[in-house]
């Protein structure tokens, strides 16, 4: 977080704590977030990624978390998708077991902390061994993974919320009748993107953005362009790694 954001938040008096190096991977695998779950300083916490657009008031949030402890989701991938072998054997988990659990959407959830106290404090023992957070996966869903299995084993069997309402992948602000939140990813509207810079700490009038502008596809002259640079070699591939939370 640069300083001008500090500063924006300072004078709207918005306490800013910053998470302590409790384990040698604290900045990998989401594993600060499941720090910042188990320390909030509240009763009943919703966690909402950077990025994400409130769309309309969603109360009932709160009320399900404290009714049931959690509020939560599902994904579009089972659990024998990503969750690690270490983790697998830690729980007795088979990937057949697995295949029938549906892993829960991490971006957008609350928790009770009183109901859910065993839980989070049995993700923060777990996180804190990095065997049971990293993993070559398809999608790099360290702390969704185990977040997801622990609810099994405290809650089972969920309850999920409408994940059209709550999704926040959303392709756009009005892709659904009544959603609640829309994942911009760096493709809003300029417009939209003033008015919300405005009001920072300053609440505003209420404001729906609009549908994104469409992403640029490359023409097939520039797709045969990159693909003979490739060829040679003036174009290497970027390495994949895996995505922790943190851009340096």
């Amino acid at each position: 977080m640069g300083a001008e954001t500090l500063a924006v938040l300072e004078r709207a008096n918005i306490e800013v704590r910053k998470v302590p190096e409790f384990c040698p991977h604290w900045r990998k695998y989401f594993t600060w977030k499941i720090w910042c779950c188990c320390n909030a300083p509240c009763e009943t916490y919703l966690w909402i990624d950077a990025g994400i657009c409130v769309l309309q008031p969603f109360p009932e949030a709160f009320v399900m978390a404290d009714a049931l402890g959690y509020f939560i989701q599902p994904n579009t991938l089972s659990l024998d998708v990503g969750v690690c072998q270490p983790l697998r054997e830690h729980f007795g988990l088979t990937p057949e077991q697995l295949r029938g659990m549906l892993g829960i959407n991490a971006g957008i959830h609350g928790m009770n902390k009183s109901k859910a106290r065993a839980l989070l404090d049995e993700a923060m023992d777990l996180c804190m061994h990095q065997a049971y957070m990293a993993d070559q996966k398809p999608k790099d869903l360290f702390d969704q993974d185990l977040l997801s299995v622990l609810l099994y084993k405290h809650f089972s069997p969920l309850v999920f919320a409408d994940r059209e309402l709550y999704d926040e992948d959303h392709k756009g602000p009005h892709a659904h009748q009544g959603q609640r939140v829309w994942h911009h990813r760096r493709a809003m509207q300029p417009e939209d993107l003033d008015y919300f810079a405005r009001n920072v700490s300053q609440p505003g009038a209420p404001h729906i953005p609009q549908t994104p502008p469409p992403r640029k596809e490359r023409s097939f002259l520039m797709k045969a362009r990159i693909r003979v640079a490739k060829w040679r070699g003036r174009c290497p591939e970027k390495p994949r790694v895996p995505y922790h939370g943190v851009r340096d």
